[in-house]
């Protein structure tokens, strides 16, 4: 029987000592014999933090000289959350039904595999014909809308993995359909609703069966009363409104201007009498029976292309980054498999904890609720993993559960005092009564002021002329002899360098008119290039790929003819082609063979061979 507390919920702010506590809190565990070293386990969401609090936790038994227990941690399971799961599944390889050494699927053939499951899904093609009723129209930076479409179940595909797709699934497709019915509100009568519109609609037409060009002045009022007259004419003349329900809202903002002596007063009324039975729309049944079907058919898509996708895998052996954590949780939904893990364990201590994500709250928590104690590790305002699917919500839940077993982090060995007292009222701001203050507790005193700004009067500042006045600013800093920083390696007081300061931005664009300010000043400054692409043996490296996808590209084969890699000058090697006559450098004949086998071969070996045929060490 464990003599740990079962939970144990940490919220911690940003310098306020996390690593210490866990540290300091598994040592004393250990010192006491209340947890075996190589029976702990420690999950965070990074390999740097993974390795990081590893590192820590060994050096920590290591001055309390306890080599042995130091040398068990090697043992233990303190990895990212990825990696615990990976291990699991390696460890536990029969009874997840896995391959015990599966490899791993880089991101863009997991793109790859799934695009193609949806491709074979047969229920797709009839909806596609009419994807026009739920909103897909074609532009230019979505694509059509097929692409629309197969992107969204993409999305679909990647939340249901999140909550773990296979759970219920036929409840969740309830839930969702009721969700959606809920929400619309009551509906009405869809022939009612419709012929009130289609018979206003048509008296209008009837009556003024022309633009109304002539009666309104400039060149945007005629383009919407001409944009009017098609909408009508549409609705009049055809049968639309059973279905084109943007139809309907173009309806209900026909164009009748502020000043209504511009058009007759009897067209101005009839358009009212056709907005307002256009604007009954929300009570249409139609639209709420398009957003059910909307949603079965993205349901159903994104099951049917996860079925095909997770056999597909399984008869290759490979796994994906969510199926490390979805496998484990599966394992942990068998009994014995479970009893058996949680045996092995002392405790559980889960980092990072705002970041995490519904599937991964899961899996650990079923590692919990099979006895083994918990030490949960967080921060709310820190969390920003939210592309990833983190829901911080989960820990605030949890909080608010386990108000007893919380033991807040409260102060900051960070920051100076001066800078802790602007931190804790912005905080009080931005998150109210949530906003616990953080006491300054570090141990040397700045020099500088916490804060200043730099404020410019009006609108329309340029960002080019923003950076200039910071550079002017940080040139000054630099130029002082006065201006001092607390070294944290010294243990002391020196002068400001340039490798102190750190300009952050929304935009790489924006940090480039900063870095182009300093260094006008002399200043040097750090800021990513690019340019990488370009280099010659990416160039290279890209245009080999490209001959070894389609050995027809004529283009990538000149390429590589006329470059370091051939023999041939452009003139002559465009001569051959012209002539119908193949390239003769050898290295298109090494590709071609690569590329007939391109398909036996996973993305990085793809590219590894690639690189060795072209023996790019040497350029």
């Amino acid at each position: 029987m464990s003599t740990l507390p079962l939970l144990t919920i940490i919220p911690a702010g940003a310098g306020s000592g996390k690593n210490y506590r866990i540290t300091k809190q598994l040592a004393e565990w250990v010192k006491e014999g209340r947890v075996a070293p190589d029976r702990i386990a420690a999950v965070t969401f990074t390999e740097a933090a993974a390795s990081e609090l590893r590192g820590r936790i060994r050096s920590t038994l290591i001055e309390r000289g306890r080599l042995e227990d130091a040398l068990k941690l090697d043992r233990a399971f303190i990895a990212t959350i990825h990696g615990f799961g990976k291990r699991l599944l390696v460890e536990y390889a029969f009874e997840a039904g896995h391959c015990p050494a599966p490899r791993l699927l880089a991101e863009d053939e997991e793109q790859l595999l799934l695009r193609k499951a949806i491709s074979r899904i047969d229920h797709i093609e009839p909806i596609s014909r009419e994807l026009y009723r739920f909103g897909y129209r074609y532009s230019y930076t979505s694509g059509t809308d097929v692409e629309q479409f197969r992107q969204q179940i993409l999305s679909v595909i990647h939340m249901l993995r999140v909550i773990g797709g296979d759970v219920d699934w036929q409840n969740r497709l309830s839930h969702c359909l009721g969700y959606i019915t809920k929400t619309y509100g009551p509906t009405g009568d869809a022939d009612l609703l419709t012929a009130a519109l289609r018979r206003n609609v048509q008296l209008l037409f009837k009556q003024y069966p022309q633009p109304m060009r002539d009666f309104v002045d400039s060149d945007s009022a005629k383009s919407h009363v001409e944009s009017d007259f098609i909408n009508l004419q549409k609705a009049a003349q055809t049968n639309a409104l059973n279905e084109n329900w943007s139809l309907w809202r173009s309806l209900q903002n026909i164009k009748v201007f502020q000043n209504d002596k511009q058009l007759p007063a009897d067209y101005i009324r009839m358009a009212r009498e056709i907005m307002a039975d256009a604007s009954e729309l929300y009570r249409h049944p139609g639209p709420l029976d398009d957003a059910r079907r909307h949603a079965d058919a993205l349901m159903r898509s994104a099951k049917d292309a996860l079925l095909d996708y997770a056999s597909r895998k399984t008869n290759k052996g490979i796994i994906d980054y969510t199926d490390m954590i979805d496998g484990a949780r599966r394992l942990m939904e068998q009994p014995q498999v479970l009893k058996h893990f949680a045996g092995r364990l002392d405790c559980l201590v889960i980092d990072e904890f705002q970041d995490t994500n519904p599937l991964q709250f899961s899996f650990l928590w079923k590692i919990h609720e099979a006895g083994v104690p918990a030490m949960i590790v967080g921060d709310l305002k820190q969390s920003i993993m939210g592309f990833q699917s983190a829901d911080p919500r989960l820990m605030r839940s949890l909080i608010s559960q386990h108000l007893d077993q919380c033991e807040p982090l409260n102060a900051n060995w960070r920051s100076a005092h001066q800078l802790m007292a602007v931190l804790n009222a912005c905080g009080g701001q931005l998150f109210g009564t949530e906003y616990v203050p953080l006491e300054p507790k570090a141990d040397f005193e700045s020099r500088l002021h916490p804060l200043e700004a730099i404020h410019f009067e009006g609108k329309g500042v340029k960002n080019p002329v923003k950076a200039q006045h910071v550079a002017v600013r940080i040139k000054a800093l630099l130029s002082d002899d006065k201006v001092e920083v607390f070294d944290r390696h010294l243990k002391r007081h020196r002068r400001i360098r340039g490798e102190d300061i750190a300009i952050l931005g929304l935009t790489h664009d924006r940090l480039k008119a900063y870095a182009d300010a300093l260094r006008e000043l002399g200043i040097r400054a750090q800021l990513a290039q690019e340019g990488w692409f370009e280099s010659r043996p990416i160039q290279l490296a890209y245009y080999a790929l490209s001959f070894v996808a389609d050995p027809q590209d004529r283009h990538a084969a000149l390429y590589l003819s006329v470059t370091e890699l051939g023999e041939d000058d452009l003139t002559s090697a465009v001569r051959t082609l012209l002539n119908g006559k193949q390239l003769s450098l050898p290295l298109l004949q090494h590709l071609k063979a690569l590329s007939i086998r391109q398909h036996d071969l996973s993305v990085d070996e793809l590219v590894a061979e690639t690189i060795e045929t072209l023996s790019l060490i040497h350029i």
